[in-house]
């Protein structure tokens, strides 16, 4: 074989190797799927009162012995507003705080009891705010998180909330689909 034939051969291989490598990068990167939140369906029914929450996103605080694991659904994508002029007027919030053993990288399932998990919730506009009242959780239904084919279902057939007014109301919530991990805040995008 010719020295020039030895060459050409070579940058051959070279690059054909570079694009198999780009091919994989570009692979590996699609699948991360970042700029999107969480797909599915969320119910959120407050006294009658139904409302469909659009984005989901998790994370999840270390702890000794059990983890926080959080659950965000809202209305609104929140984590990609740029400023305070893209926030909607109206809106919708639900957040469920629980505590449990499990890996930080995934949202464990299981069936959690009223006292295991915290329900936040805002209707409308921060002028509507919701708690989980706490003094009632032995009529509070647990919290069922079960995983099927790479998504979730989250179920709470009751609990009630309450806004220091002198009626609680009576709170259902269920979630069919796949969750998206919170972002780091101060991390250039």
């Amino acid at each position: 074989m010719k020295k020039d034939d030895l060459f050409k051969v070579c940058n051959l291989w070279l690059v054909g190797i570079c694009l198999l490598l780009m091919g994989m990068n570009f692979t590996a990167c699609s699948d991360d799927d970042d700029d999107e939140t969480g797909t599915g369906s969320a119910t959120l029914t407050i006294d009658g009162n139904k409302t469909t929450l659009n984005h989901a996103y998790w994370y999840c605080t270390p702890g000794n012995s059990e983890n926080k694991y959080s659950l965000e659904l809202m209305t609104f994508d929140m984590y990609n507003i740029k400023n305070e002029s893209q926030m909607p007027s109206n809106y919708s919030i639900i957040l469920i705080d629980f505590n449990a053993e499990g890996s930080v990288n995934e949202i464990p399932t299981g069936t959690f009891p009223a006292n295991k998990y915290h329900v936040y919730t805002v209707l409308g506009n921060m002028e509507h705010q919701y708690e989980q009242n706490e003094h009632k959780n032995s009529s509070n239904s647990a919290l069922i998180i079960t995983k099927e084919n790479g998504g979730y279902k989250v179920n709470i057939e009751k609990v009630y909330i309450g806004d220091d007014g002198p009626e609680d109301k009576e709170m259902s919530f269920s979630y069919n689909g796949t969750f998206k991990t919170v972002p780091e805040w101060g991390l250039p995008e």
